[in-house]
Order: structure tokens, then sequence, then C-alpha cells
């Protein structure tokens, strides 16, 4: 029994916390957020603006103040269709720019054919019911090049 209680005091983190660089959705600075997390015991913690990494910079500073992990992404919102997407590595940063450039300025461009052109370094978050999307995950292989769907 307190191996089960063990097991499930690990705080999870939230993957769809919104700043407010997200407009009409967010209210709190991505400082407060930090603090938050950090006040709270939080390992990590993740900010997620719809289209918009804004307050990267200002929330990665804000969690190593706080001695918290960030975790950086996006929420991409892109002709109805979304997705929560995670940086994992170093390349996932410019991938995840060019993802958000294109949803800003490519109107033809779908939201999954966004995601396979801008797909290194990123980890992606979605569900079938509520995008009607044709994949229900989305995975970045960098040792083989492609995404996995």
């Amino acid at each position: 029994m307190a191996a089960a209680q063990e097991a499930w005091s690990v705080k999870l983190t939230s993957l769809r916390t919104h700043s407010w660089y997200s407009l009409l959705e967010g209210v709190d600075s991505p400082e407060a957020i930090a603090e938050a997390a950090a006040s709270r015991g939080y390992e990590s913690v993740a900010v997620t603006d719809t289209n918009t990494v804004g307050g990267a910079v200002e929330f990665a500073a804000a969690c190593q103040r706080a001695g918290v992990r960030p975790i950086v992404g996006a929420r991409l919102l892109h002709k109805g269709k979304r997705a929560t997407v995670l940086v994992a590595e170093a390349a996932g940063w410019r991938s995840l720019c060019s993802a958000i450039s294109r949803c800003h300025l490519d109107g033809k461009a779908d939201l999954p054919e966004t995601l396979a052109a801008c797909h290194h370094g990123l980890h992606a978050c979605t569900s079938r019911v509520n995008t009607g999307l044709e994949f229900s995950g989305f995975a970045c292989h960098p040792a083989r090049g492609r995404a996995g769907w």
C-alpha cells in the first residue's frame, strides 16, 4: 500500500499552460508561472502559448531563477486543427519557429503538412477526436531523420 501511495505522489506537469502571450487565453506572466510551479514543488513546467513563442526567453530565464526545468513549446492552431508541440532538443526550436511562421503566413498549408515539414526536434500531442487530424500522435525520430506518425 505504501509503495502505491508513493507512486501516486509524483507531480505531473501540465503541457498546456498559457501565459499572457496567448491573447484572450492566458493571464499570468511567464515569471508568475515559473514561481507558482516552484512554490508547489514542481520539478518542471511547460508554457505552450497559442501560435507564439514570444515569451519563451522570459519563461526560460524565470524558470532558471525559480529552480524549475522549463519545457518550451506552443499550441499550434491552424484552420480549426490544433496540436501542442514541445521542443525536445536544440533543432526543435528552429522547427517550432518555422511551424508557427507557416501557421501565420501560409493560408494553404494544413497543420499535418506543416508538422511533417517542420518536425525535427519536436514532440507533438493531439487528439483525433478534437481536431479531425488523420493522426493521433506525433513523435520526432532525429536519428532516422523523419517523423513517426
